[in-house]
């Protein structure tokens, strides 16, 4: 990917659970990492009052052998940016105090899909935000976009995943099945509140930030 710029953000939504919105914190400082059970190697960052509130899970893309796409200059890839800006993004959500928040990542490390949704699972978080930055040959082009959860996989690795998941969920069932019926209701739903939050999202940053043409 030599010679091509990075050139925009993007956002990759799973809503798994409802949110809560609460007081918002007083100072950045406040903020405290606590350990979870030895079971989960994960922190979760939280202002003090706030363990009531929500988690939101922030993925930085990319990382360790995968660095993601490269800079047009060489210096700088995909994997460094995304964690400057989850680590920010992190910051920013404690300061206010509506959410508690956990990291897939706060080094340069790789982990597979699978490892990531983990995270979400295990500390039955509200919100799964995955961090990218874009490529494209046009040095020109700008703007962020936002991806919410859907029925068709992207890529080879999500197909996989995703079927599973599937067959964790209903290994031994008919198609058809009352069990695989609330299976599908329940994915449709989390399709749907994924959806509507991408929506809000491109919403409260259309005008402040530049966004892509058909940013959802």
């Amino acid at each position: 990917m030599a010679g091509v710029a990075l050139v925009a953000a993007t956002a990759i939504l799973l809503v798994l659970g409802a949110a809560r919105s609460g007081a918002v914190g007083d100072r950045p400082e406040d903020s405290v990492r606590v350990d979870l059970p030895p079971a989960a190697s994960d922190h979760i960052y939280a202002a003090p009052g706030t363990a009531a509130r929500p988690i939101v899970v922030i993925d930085a893309g990319h990382g360790g052998t995968d660095p993601g796409a490269i800079s047009v200059s060489g210096q700088v890839s995909e994997k460094q940016l995304t964690l400057a800006l989850a680590v920010e993004l992190r910051d920013l959500l404690v300061k206010r105090g509506r959410v508690r928040v956990a990291m897939t990542r706060d080094d340069d490390r790789y982990l597979t899909l699978d490892e990531r949704a983990a995270v979400a699972r295990r500390l039955s978080a509200g919100l799964f935000v995955s961090l990218h930055i874009d490529s494209a040959p046009n040095p020109l082009a700008r703007g962020a976009s936002v991806y919410s959860l859907s029925d068709v996989a992207s890529d080879e690795e999500a197909a996989h995943l995703a079927a599973s998941q599937n067959r964790g969920f209903a290994a031994d069932v008919d198609r058809g099945s009352v069990r695989n019926l609330l299976s599908d209701l329940a994915m449709r739903d989390q399709m749907d509140d994924s959806a509507g939050f991408a929506a809000r999202l491109v919403g409260k940053s259309a005008g402040r930030f530049e966004l892509r043409p058909e940013p959802h």
